[in-house]
Protein backbone atom coordinates (compact mmCIF):
# COMPACT_ATOMS: atom_id res chain seq x y z
CA UNK A 1 0.00 0.00 0.00
CA UNK A 2 1.46 3.41 -1.08
CA UNK A 3 1.88 6.33 1.46
CA UNK A 4 -0.22 9.35 0.21
CA UNK A 5 1.91 12.87 0.91
CA UNK A 6 -0.03 15.58 1.75
CA UNK A 7 0.97 19.10 0.64
CA UNK A 8 1.03 21.23 3.69
CA UNK A 9 -2.14 23.98 3.25
CA UNK A 10 0.05 27.32 3.60
CA UNK A 11 1.90 26.03 0.24
CA UNK A 12 -1.22 25.29 -1.28
CA UNK A 13 -2.63 29.00 -0.54
CA UNK A 14 0.79 30.70 -1.84
CA UNK A 15 0.35 28.73 -4.64
CA UNK A 16 -2.49 29.67 -5.50
CA UNK A 17 -2.11 33.34 -4.13
CA UNK A 18 0.79 33.31 -6.86
CA UNK A 19 -1.23 32.01 -9.71
CA UNK A 20 -4.07 34.43 -9.41
CA UNK A 21 -1.04 37.59 -9.07
CA UNK A 22 0.32 36.62 -12.20
CA UNK A 23 -2.97 36.43 -13.56
CA UNK A 24 -3.84 39.93 -11.83
CA UNK A 25 -1.01 41.16 -13.36
CA UNK A 26 -0.92 39.93 -16.88
CA UNK A 27 -4.56 41.48 -17.27
CA UNK A 28 -3.31 44.74 -16.39
CA UNK A 29 -0.94 44.38 -18.69
CA UNK A 30 -2.71 43.22 -21.57
CA UNK A 31 -6.07 45.21 -20.97
CA UNK A 32 -4.96 48.88 -22.20
CA UNK A 33 -3.23 47.23 -24.68
CA UNK A 34 -6.53 45.93 -25.88
CA UNK A 35 -8.50 48.74 -25.45
CA UNK A 36 -6.37 50.86 -27.31
CA UNK A 37 -6.35 48.38 -29.90
CA UNK A 38 -10.32 49.03 -30.24
CA UNK A 39 -10.08 52.37 -30.70
CA UNK A 40 -7.49 51.91 -33.15
CA UNK A 41 -10.05 49.67 -35.27
CA UNK A 42 -12.34 52.40 -34.77
CA UNK A 43 -10.34 54.86 -36.57
CA UNK A 44 -9.71 51.89 -38.87
CA UNK A 45 -13.41 51.99 -39.68
CA UNK A 46 -13.69 55.80 -39.64
CA UNK A 47 -11.24 55.83 -42.57
CA UNK A 48 -12.47 52.73 -44.28
CA UNK A 49 -15.41 55.13 -44.83
CA UNK A 50 -13.59 57.80 -46.69
CA UNK A 51 -14.54 58.06 -50.26
CA UNK A 52 -11.52 59.36 -52.23
CA UNK A 53 -11.25 61.04 -55.54
CA UNK A 54 -12.05 59.24 -58.71
CA UNK A 55 -8.61 58.12 -60.78
CA UNK A 56 -6.87 57.73 -57.58
CA UNK A 57 -5.43 54.54 -57.05
CA UNK A 58 -4.38 52.66 -53.04
CA UNK A 59 -0.60 51.47 -53.03
CA UNK A 60 0.20 51.13 -49.39
CA UNK A 61 -1.83 51.79 -45.78
CA UNK A 62 -0.57 51.93 -42.61
CA UNK A 63 -2.40 51.23 -38.83
CA UNK A 64 -0.44 52.08 -35.68
CA UNK A 65 -1.01 53.12 -31.84
CA UNK A 66 1.51 54.42 -29.55
CA UNK A 67 3.51 57.58 -28.86
CA UNK A 68 3.81 57.98 -32.58
CA UNK A 69 4.66 61.79 -32.75
CA UNK A 70 6.46 63.91 -29.36
CA UNK A 71 7.65 63.07 -26.16
CA UNK A 72 5.73 62.34 -22.88
CA UNK A 73 3.45 60.16 -22.28
CA UNK A 74 0.06 60.11 -24.45
CA UNK A 75 -1.14 58.13 -27.11
CA UNK A 76 -1.79 58.68 -30.77
CA UNK A 77 -3.70 56.88 -33.28
CA UNK A 78 -2.40 56.96 -37.00
CA UNK A 79 -4.40 55.12 -39.69
CA UNK A 80 -3.32 56.25 -43.29
CA UNK A 81 -2.64 55.25 -46.89
CA UNK A 82 -0.17 56.22 -49.63
CA UNK A 83 -2.40 56.54 -53.33
CA UNK A 84 -1.27 57.55 -56.73
CA UNK A 85 -3.24 59.73 -59.36
CA UNK A 86 -3.41 61.43 -62.52
CA UNK A 87 -5.10 64.56 -61.21
CA UNK A 88 -4.18 67.16 -60.24
CA UNK A 89 -2.65 68.47 -56.96
CA UNK A 90 -5.04 70.91 -56.00
CA UNK A 91 -8.41 69.19 -56.72
CA UNK A 92 -6.87 65.94 -54.88
CA UNK A 93 -6.42 68.24 -51.80
CA UNK A 94 -9.66 70.12 -52.12
CA UNK A 95 -11.42 66.62 -52.39
CA UNK A 96 -10.05 65.80 -48.58
CA UNK A 97 -10.01 69.09 -47.53
CA UNK A 98 -13.98 69.21 -47.87
CA UNK A 99 -14.53 65.70 -46.24
CA UNK A 100 -12.19 67.11 -43.54
CA UNK A 101 -14.75 69.65 -42.11
CA UNK A 102 -16.89 66.72 -41.30
CA UNK A 103 -14.71 63.97 -40.50
CA UNK A 104 -14.64 62.74 -37.01
CA UNK A 105 -10.80 62.51 -37.15
CA UNK A 106 -8.03 64.99 -37.87
CA UNK A 107 -7.66 64.49 -41.44
CA UNK A 108 -5.16 65.69 -43.97
CA UNK A 109 -3.29 64.79 -47.11
CA UNK A 110 0.36 65.84 -48.67
CA UNK A 111 1.92 64.99 -51.57
CA UNK A 112 5.32 63.44 -52.27
CA UNK A 113 8.32 64.83 -53.89
CA UNK A 114 11.07 63.34 -54.56
CA UNK A 115 10.21 60.86 -52.18
CA UNK A 116 9.80 63.00 -49.16
CA UNK A 117 6.41 63.85 -47.58
CA UNK A 118 5.32 67.11 -48.36
CA UNK A 119 3.49 68.44 -45.20
CA UNK A 120 2.10 71.69 -44.58
CA UNK A 121 2.78 73.63 -41.77
CA UNK A 122 -0.22 73.08 -39.80
CA UNK A 123 -0.99 69.89 -40.99
CA UNK A 124 -0.94 66.88 -38.41
CA UNK A 125 2.17 65.31 -38.70
CA UNK A 126 2.91 61.68 -39.23
CA UNK A 127 5.33 59.62 -37.70
CA UNK A 128 9.02 60.34 -38.72
CA UNK A 129 9.57 57.47 -40.70
CA UNK A 130 5.95 58.03 -42.32
CA UNK A 131 7.79 60.92 -43.63
CA UNK A 132 9.24 58.81 -46.68
CA UNK A 133 7.75 56.30 -49.26
CA UNK A 134 10.08 53.33 -47.59
CA UNK A 135 8.51 54.12 -44.46
CA UNK A 136 5.23 53.27 -46.22
CA UNK A 137 6.42 50.25 -48.01
CA UNK A 138 6.26 52.20 -51.84
CA UNK A 139 9.67 52.38 -53.92
CA UNK A 140 7.98 54.75 -56.64
CA UNK A 141 4.97 55.94 -58.44
CA UNK A 142 3.26 53.82 -61.35
CA UNK A 143 4.48 55.53 -64.83
CA UNK A 144 2.67 58.63 -65.23
CA UNK A 145 1.57 58.99 -61.71
CA UNK A 146 2.30 60.90 -58.64
CA UNK A 147 1.63 59.50 -55.06
CA UNK A 148 0.39 61.02 -51.65
CA UNK A 149 -0.54 60.42 -48.18
CA UNK A 150 -3.92 60.84 -46.79
CA UNK A 151 -3.91 60.23 -43.20
CA UNK A 152 -6.42 60.62 -39.97
CA UNK A 153 -4.78 60.91 -36.56
CA UNK A 154 -6.23 60.99 -33.15
CA UNK A 155 -3.54 61.97 -30.95
CA UNK A 156 -3.32 62.99 -27.16
CA UNK A 157 -5.03 60.30 -25.36
CA UNK A 158 -4.08 59.21 -21.92
CA UNK A 159 -1.51 56.22 -21.83
CA UNK A 160 -3.26 54.41 -19.70
CA UNK A 161 -0.43 51.67 -19.15
CA UNK A 162 -0.27 50.43 -22.34
CA UNK A 163 3.69 50.34 -22.67
CA UNK A 164 3.56 51.73 -26.20
CA UNK A 165 2.46 54.90 -25.43
CA UNK A 166 5.15 55.75 -23.16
Amino acid sequence: MSEQRQIPTSMLITQAATVVAAACGLALLILPMLLHNHHLVGVEEAFSLINHPENTHPLGGVSRVGLLVGSGNHCDFFVGQVRSTTEDWESVAMHYHTLGRKFAFDLAVSKFEDGVLQVERDAIRPPFDLESLSGWGVEKAPQGEWIYAVYVADPGHAPEHDYRCY
